[in-house]
């Protein structure tokens, strides 16, 4: 069998961009999230590893002033509830009202200035995890 004057050539070129792809869903995909939450405002202490803001909202909750964000993860709802028990673990925990059955959340009190934070979770699809997260009060 006879080589092809030009399939070392081609081989080395494979190799060039094979080096050259895009990050997958490791590092660069984290860098990503995390930037896009400092751009939305998002405090630090609430910020979930790898998930992505979708939306930001101002609205009310319980007469206080509070911004809605959404984040999207991979991880799946218990996961992501736990790790927000983990964060905010200092904080008094309550249950909050009006949430439908089909999602997993909690609610978090500071023990002295009275914010809040309502975490809200919901799995779309089994790789896939809608998160609420509620800040409410003043000195977020």
């Amino acid at each position: 069998m006879r080589l092809l004057p030009w399939l070392p050539v081609a081989a080395a070129a494979l190799v060039a961009v094979a080096g050259c792809r895009a990050p997958g869903p490791g590092k660069g995909r984290m860098r990503a999230a995390n930037r896009a939450a400092e751009a939305a405002g998002l405090p630090e202490l609430l910020r979930y590893p790898g998930g992505l803001v979708k939306d930001v909202v101002s609205r009310q909750y319980d007469s206080l002033p509070a911004t809605v964000y959404r984040i999207t993860t991979r991880d799946p709802a218990e996961l992501v509830l736990a790790r927000y028990r983990k964060a905010l673990s200092g904080w008094r925990e309550f249950t909050p009202a009006n949430i439908e059955r089909t999602k997993l959340a909690a609610g978090f009190r500071h023990p002295t200035d009275g914010r809040l934070v309502i975490i809200e979770t919901f799995a779309r699809r089994p790789r896939a995890t809608n998160v609420t997260v509620i800040c409410a009060g003043s000195g977020w």
